[in-house]
């Protein structure tokens, strides 16, 4: 792609429009999040990333964040793609914001092609992607070994913010946040191919 700094990834072609709506530390709440998609879809967005979750422990219902969930419905109106990561739980209940009806949900798996055993699940689980780390417990499923040590990914980032050019691949890395923009890199591949009508 001939920035001599990177590599490849699954959409090369594609612009991003990083929106931040976590702190340092990836705290966040509601109201900014809600505005964060709002912002993007008002300014050309065509697909919108969400690796970040609500604990289902602490946010049961759509109710609970009206806000999100009124934004990503407006992304949805005005015809932009949400994808969301299910969260990190270990339940079969997917995190919101994934859990809204007009978000694609990405669980995670593993290296064997196993569900992470870390991923949420369940009802409502739109998709899986690639998100590292050990297969869950499933005896009748011949691709997961509970008892393999598996590797996480390796996804380049920056090494070392503020500076922008120090790219690197730290390794341990987990999660369906680490599937979910494998799913939204995939969903603006698709709407780059035309094969979709309006």
């Amino acid at each position: 792609t001939n920035n001599t700094i990177g590599l490849t990834g699954l959409a090369y072609g594609a612009s991003i429009m990083p929106v931040r709506v976590l702190d340092a530390s990836g705290e966040g709440d509601e109201l900014t999040i809600a505005r964060g998609i709002r912002y993007a879809v008002t300014h050309g967005a065509q697909v919108i990333n969400l690796s970040l979750e609500f604990p289902p422990s602490q946010v049961g219902s759509a109710s609970d964040i009206p806000d999100v969930v009124n934004a990503i419905n407006f992304a949805h109106a005005q015809r932009v793609v949400v994808v969301a990561a299910s969260g990190n739980d270990q339940t079969n209940t997917i995190a919101y914001p994934a859990r809204a009806r007009q978000a694609i949900s990405v669980g995670a798996t593993t290296r064997d092609r196993c569900i992470a055993d870390y991923s949420n699940g369940g009802s409502g689980l739109d998709l899986v992607a690639p998100g590292g780390g050990d297969d869950a417990f499933l005896p009748a499923d011949p691709r997961c070994n509970q008892d393999r040590n598996l590797p996480g990914i390796y996804q380049m980032t920056l090494t070392d913010p503020p500076h922008w050019n120090q790219f690197g691949y730290p390794g341990g890395v987990i999660g369906t946040s680490m599937s979910s923009p494998e799913v939204a890199a995939t969903a603006a591949l698709v709407i780059a191919s035309g094969v979709l009508g309006p």
